[in-house]
């Protein structure tokens, strides 16, 4: 099986769209190699494969697909042990809670990118994890058995963590009990270890702090 080419971003700590992807190659064993491009200067032959500029990019089979959502997809319908469900409902279903998770990171990256996290306004974002902690049945999204919808909620909620860790006089997700729970248990599965790195935290800090958005530490 000749691998799948991955094009992302310059950093130490994984993108997290290209996150998504990672997972879900470790997850299915699907072999991968990876190119990285300076995301501020875009390369042209970059840009003619990709007409919207943004990561992750794959090649595959000859074929380039980008938009992470779409990307997901067309990896789990490739790949064996397929994390969409076959029912045209529940597959609509997990699609829209992806949509829910998209929402959700959106609320994070506004939060983080912000440059003034300890006064941004986090009515919006409690709301988001209030519903994920009602709906959530642990130990993933839909139970037992891990879903792309777990997939597409994980990378932006490591920031939180992340943040938590290192710099937030708050936690965010204390009153999140499920929440919390779940995030153990994905931080446990070895595809997440593997493709966010020991020192995860650390690295994000330093992103952080190389785009200034907060005071070196």
């Amino acid at each position: 099986m000749e691998p799948i080419e991955i094009i992302t971003g310059i950093t130490k700590y994984p993108a997290p769209f290209t996150h998504r992807v990672l997972i879900l190659c470790h997850e299915k064993n699907i072999p991968y190699t990876i190119t990285k491009i300076d995301t501020e200067e875009k390369p042209a032959w970059f840009l003619k494969i990709a007409p919207v500029g943004l990561i992750p990019v794959i090649r595959a089979n000859g074929h380039v697909i980008f938009d992470s959502n779409a990307i997901l997809e067309y990896l789990d319908n490739e790949f064996k042990s397929k994390l969409l469900p076959q029912d045209p409902v529940e597959c609509a279903q997990h699609r829209s809670w992806i949509g829910f998770a998209n929402e959700l990171s959106q609320e994070i990256a506004g939060f983080v990118k912000s440059g003034k996290m300890l006064q941004h306004d986090l009515s919006r974002m409690k709301y988001l994890f209030a519903v994920l902690n009602e709906k959530i049945k642990v130990p993933y999204f839909f139970g037992e058995k891990l879903s792309l919808v777990d997939i597409a909620l994980i990378s932006h909620i490591l920031w939180i963590d992340a943040l938590e860790q290192k710099y937030l006089p708050f936690k965010l997700t204390d009153k999140y009990p499920k929440v919390l729970e779940w995030l153990l248990r994905m931080k446990s599965r070895s595809s997440i270890c593997v493709t966010m790195g020991e020192n995860y935290a650390t690295h994000f800090i330093q992103l952080l702090e190389q785009y200034t958005l907060i005071e070196k530490m």
